[in-house]
């Protein structure tokens, strides 16, 4: 293994650590949900990461973010699915997707978005642990094997 991938591998086993020992203190899903998103911000060295769940009634609900700034602005925001966002073609097609150009995205989930000053996007449903979407699920409700090529937009 080559020194960059030995030293990723390291990172990523500590962030998991951190949130392990957080989980194994019991700690509430918010306090939790905000160490998911920083240390998936510290890995992947992004500006600002958000965690949402899917809701019944085809929404879902902001849990957690991180910014750049420290300000977590959409916690408990809910946006109904629809059109085209990473909210959406995640939902729909159980699969990691990203957005290059986030003027083409939308629907109510991208409003979100652009309210935070987004211009692109990816989302790997996993990356924060997250339950794949009931929809994921095949009949005897284990999560659907699916392709793991993200979708671009």
């Amino acid at each position: 293994m080559d020194a960059r991938v030995s030293d990723r591998f390291a990172e990523e086993q500590a962030a998991l650590r951190r949130v392990a020992l957080l989980v194994a203190r019991g700690a509430p899903p918010e306090e939790v949900f905000a160490a998911v998103t920083a240390e998936i911000r510290r890995l992947l060295d992004a500006d600002l990461t958000t965690m949402a769940r899917y809701d019944p009634g085809g929404a879902i609900t902001y849990v957690a973010q991180w910014r750049a700034d420290g300000e977590d602005h959409v916690s408990g925001t809910r946006a109904h699915l629809g059109g085209l966002n990473l909210a959406t073609l995640v939902f729909e097609t159980c699969r990691p997707a990203r957005i290059n150009d986030f003027s083409k995205a939308t629907g109510p989930a991208s409003e979100v978005g652009r309210a935070q000053g987004v211009r692109s996007s990816g989302w790997r449903s996993s990356a924060a642990g997250a339950v794949p979407s009931p929809a994921c699920r095949d009949q005897d409700g284990r999560a659907a094997a699916r392709g793991t090529q993200p979708r671009r937009i």
